[in-house]
């Protein structure tokens, strides 16, 4: 009876069983390692494109004595490259602008214009929105006192 067991669990558990995982074993391609001359090759037609057809692919890997396989992967992880690269161009002339801008857009430019009010009429419901119940507010102030003052007026009208 113990002899069926085990091979219960043989059958149930393959990885457990050497002949069957030994099999199962696949290694890993080695990392290819580029001539200077094929590198020189992919690196002057990524210049030209980045993409290649088939029939491009297939010629490519003929004249650089590579796969196809070989020349798509190239490919593909050119193209990250090069994606990775613009992305930190693009980044650093971002840097390099606001570096350079005296002002941030979030800050507005000084003037020698006097500061402008704004006027805005409380609105009470049932009522006349008459001159005298006109609040004014300047936006561009920083002042805490002069909100609280706003506020204090909307309150009195309303």
């Amino acid at each position: 009876m113990r002899h069926s067991n085990v091979a219960a669990a043989a059958m149930l558990l393959p990885h457990l069983r050497p002949d069957i995982w030994q099999r199962q074993i696949r290694r890993r391609k080695a990392r290819t390692v580029f001539t200077d001359d094929q590198l020189q090759g992919l690196e002057s037609q990524f210049g030209t494109q980045k993409y290649l057809s088939v029939p491009e692919r297939m010629e490519l890997a003929v004249s650089l004595r590579l796969s196809e396989t070989q020349v798509k992967t190239w490919f593909q992880n050119r193209r990250m490259k090069w994606k990775k690269q613009v992305a930190e161009t693009d980044l650093k002339g971002k840097q390099e602008k606001k570096r350079h801008c005296p002002f941030t857009p979030t800050t507005p430019e000084p003037t020698n214009e006097p500061e402008r009010r704004i006027e805005r009429s409380a609105f009470k419901p049932g009522s006349n929105n008459n001159s005298s119940s006109k609040v004014t507010y300047n936006p561009i102030s920083n002042s805490k006192s002069n909100s609280f003052d706003f506020m204090r007026q909307i309150r009195e009208r309303g």
